[in-house]
C-alpha cells in the first residue's frame, strides 16, 4: 500500500504537475485544462462512491455527497482562479 501512495504522490502529481503547472512554456489554458481534468476526474470518483453507497443503502452517503459537491464547486473556483493569475509558480 505504500508504494502505491509513493507511486501517486511523487511519480505522477509531482511529475505530471511540474512539467506542466511550473514549466513557464506551456500555454495557460493548456495549464487549466489539464487541473480541471485531474479535479473532475477525481470529483467524478468521489459521485462514483456516492451512488454506490447510496444503492447499498449507506446512510453515509449524504456526507460524500457534501464533500464532493464542496470539492467540485471549489477547484472549479481554484480553476478560474489559477487561470485569471496565470498559474503563478509558488515552488
Amino acid at each position: 500500500m505504500d508504494f502505491i501512495a509513493e507511486f501517486i504522490l511523487e511519480v505522477i502529481l509531482e511529475g505530471f504537475f511540474s512539467v506542466t503547472v511550473h514549466n513557464p512554456k506551456v500555454k495557460t489554458w493548456i495549464k487549466t485544462l489539464i487541473f480541471s481534468l485531474f479535479v473532475h476526474i477525481l470529483t467524478a470518483l468521489m459521485v462514483w462512491g456516492t451512488v454506490s453507497l447510496y444503492q447499498q443503502g449507506d446512510g453515509a452517503w449524504y456526507v460524500i455527497a457534501t464533500l464532493a459537491a464542496a470539492w467540485g464547486i471549489g477547484m472549479q473556483i481554484a480553476a478560474i482562479y489559477g487561470h485569471k493569475k496565470g498559474w503563478p509558480n509558488n515552488g
